[in-house]
């Protein structure tokens, strides 16, 4: 997060600690340095289990596939997303993305762009929507996100599916992107 995302180093040191205290990382040392390692049950619990990327509602396997490809894009992006598991009865989008703001940072030489570990961006709800064969459903899935206050952005696998909804929709507060 130091060096990736400009965080600053007594935050990124907090973040760290707090991950080794946890069991997620752990220390190795090379001849020059200190490196951090991901435990492998850090790996089974955040980036392998299906159940957290799997919903129960979900639309099927190409749904299914479209949240995982999704999921893995935001966390390899440093984003925190959460996956409707189904587990509940709560209405939630299919991925809730939150994203740290991006802030200026006034150095000796120039002014930087980073990553604010305390502000965050008004998170995004992405609905997969591989179907699109309700388009009642569609509208409730928007209608819920932007009563919540979330940027909307639905994910179709295809131009013709992409098509469909923006009928279905018409103008509004969301945004579609085609994804197979």
């Amino acid at each position: 997060m130091f060096k990736k995302y400009a965080w600053d180093e007594s935050t990124t040191l907090s973040a760290i600690n707090y991950l080794l205290d946890m069991g997620h990382l752990r220390a190795s040392r090379s001849i020059k340095e200190i490196y951090y390692e991901i435990t492998p049950a850090a790996i089974e619990k955040f980036f392998t289990s299906t159940e957290s990327v799997i919903s129960r509602r979900a639309g099927g396997p190409l749904h299914n596939e479209i949240v995982r490809k999704l999921v893995r894009q935001f966390w390899e992006a440093g984003y925190y997303a959460v996956v409707d598991t189904g587990s509940d009865f709560e209405s939630k989008p299919d991925i809730l993305v939150f994203r740290p703001e991006e802030v200026l940072s006034p150095s000796r030489e120039m002014t930087k762009t980073m990553r604010s570990p305390q502000d965050w961006a008004v998170p995004i709800a992405y609905e997969v929507e591989t179907m699109s064969n309700s388009p009642e459903q569609i509208k409730r899935n928007l209608e819920k996100n932007v009563e919540k206050g979330y940027r909307v952005v639905f994910v179709v696998p295809d131009a013709e599916s992409e098509a469909k909804l923006r009928k279905t929709l018409g103008e509004g507060e969301y945004s579609v992107v085609v994804m197979k």
